[in-house]
Order: structure tokens, then C-alpha cells, then sequence
């Protein structure tokens, strides 16, 4: 577990490919709850959008259920989910709020838009509270150069944003990404989405570890 100076109440760490279903279940647990609290409450509440998807949403036992096959095979998938978890107090206590940050990524050989080997960032988010400013570094930009100090500089770097998600936007422009396609639909909020590019050293070099 990697535990930032910055950040000594934040331990961070990959979630294992070989978990017991128990701690499966708990390991889906969080990360479902993260993404309903954190994620699904800023595209509904602080964006507007209405939430379309058909399958079940984030928090419910059907989409746990469905999280803890998604955990089962990520490794043979490329798929790596890298969480930020508190490390005392009754937040670390219970797996409902045990997550201040969670960075999903999957490797892509040979991809089209980077045409060489790439990383998708799937979805890479923080609490409310562990968001940086301008005078102090976020707990994202941590995990960001956490996960990718050892990858290879010409490795392609992608991720898509919601069109209307402008804050968003001005985040992945300062770290030097570029809309690389015509907008997509995900059919899981009410908006498009822009694919974006870059490449791993001009992400090192934003993040200031190259």
C-alpha cells in the first residue's frame, strides 16, 4: 500500500485479481457505493443529467452482483482498479465510505487513436473533500502519477468526458489531452461524450514526475 506524505490518513493500493468472495463482495461493495455517492451523484446533482441506463445503477444488489463478476475477470480483461482508501476513522470502518478515490484503467494494444499501445482511463475520480486547488495538490493528480510513473513514455494515454461536464474538460486539457474523435454516446446519462488523447510523457511531464 502506497501512502502519500501528503495525504497520511489516504493508503492506496490495486484491488487484487484473486480475492475470496467474501472480500470480493466487500471490494464490490465499495466500489459500488463510491461510484453511486461520488460519481452518479455529480452527474445527477452538480450536472443535471438524467440517468438512462437500463441495467441496474450503482448501490443496489443487482449492480454489486454484477461488480464482483466485473472484478473476477479484470486481470485476463487488462483491467486495473486502483482505489484510495481511508485509513482510520468510522469512514475506514464501514465499506459504504471506505473509498476517497478510485482510478479504473485497461490496457489497449495497438490503439487506433494512439496507434501504438494505450491506456484507457475508465473512470478516475475523488470525494469532494480530497480535490485539489490551487495551492494544494489533489488526492486524483496523486493517484494519476502513482499509476502511471512506470509507464512507458510513447504509451498512449485515453479517456472519454462528458460534453457537458466543461470542469472536466479544463482538468484533461492542463494535462496536455486533445479531443481526438466525434463525440460518442454511452447511453448511460443523457449526453455525449468526447474521446480524448495523449500520450504517457506529456502526462508525466503535467504531473511533474518526468
Amino acid at each position: 500500500m502506497f501512502i502519500p506524505e501528503s495525504h497520511p490518513h489516504i493508503g492506496i493500493e490495486v484491488i487484487p485479481s484473486d480475492l475470496d468472495d467474501q472480500t470480493l463482495f466487500e471490494a464490490s461493495l465499495e466500489v459500488s457505493s463510491f461510484m453511486r455517492d461520488t460519481v452518479h451523484s455529480y452527474y445527477k446533482n452538480e450536472l443535471g443529467l438524467e440517468y438512462i441506463d437500463t441495467d441496474a445503477s450503482p448501490g443496489t444488489p443487482e449492480e454489486i452482483e454484477w461488480r464482483m463478476g466485473r472484478l473476477r475477470v479484470a486481470k485476463e480483461n487488462n483491467i486495473e482498479y486502483m482505489v484510495a482508501r481511508h485509513l482510520s476513522g468510522p469512514q475506514a470502518a464501514d465499506p459504504q465510505t471506505a473509498l476517497a478515490g478510485l482510478l479504473v484503467t485497461q490496457t489497449t494494444p495497438r490503439h487506433e487513436a494512439a496507434a501504438r499501445d494505450a491506456i484507457e482511463i475508465v473512470e478516475w475520480n475523488v470525494v469532494p473533500r480530497e480535490r485539489g486547488t490551487r495551492l494544494h495538490r489533489g488526492l486524483g493528480s496523486i493517484m494519476l502519477a502513482h499509476k502511471f510513473e512506470s509507464v512507458p513514455d510513447d504509451c498512449g494515454v485515453l479517456l472519454d468526458v462528458a460534453e457537458t461536464n466543461i470542469a472536466a474538460q479544463g482538468i484533461y486539457r492542463h494535462y496536455g489531452f486533445v479531443q481526438h474523435g466525434a463525440p460518442l454516446w454511452h447511453g448511460v446519462f443523457a449526453t455525449h461524450h468526447l474521446p480524448m488523447a495523449t500520450d504517457a510523457a506529456t502526462l508525466k511531464r503535467k504531473l511533474h514526475i518526468q
